[in-house]
């Protein structure tokens, strides 16, 4: 799963998704320069709640 995919499955942005990573938040691997591929997409559902949505959009 990719760090767009999971973006879109909680209407926020990329960069919401890549601060995740980046505090160890959520696991993933770099596959390339500033791609990465997320371990275990199950372990997104719980951060949900934690992911700060942009004004205007509501989560799924």
């Amino acid at each position: 799963m990719s760090v767009t995919q999971v973006a879109e499955m909680f209407d926020c942005s990329d960069s919401t998704v890549m601060s995740l990573i980046h505090r160890k938040e959520l696991p993933a691997v770099r596959v390339g320069r500033r791609c990465y591929r997320i371990l275990r997409p199950h372990a997104v559902a719980h951060l949900a709640s934690r992911l700060t949505v942009e004004p205007g959009l509501t989560p799924h």
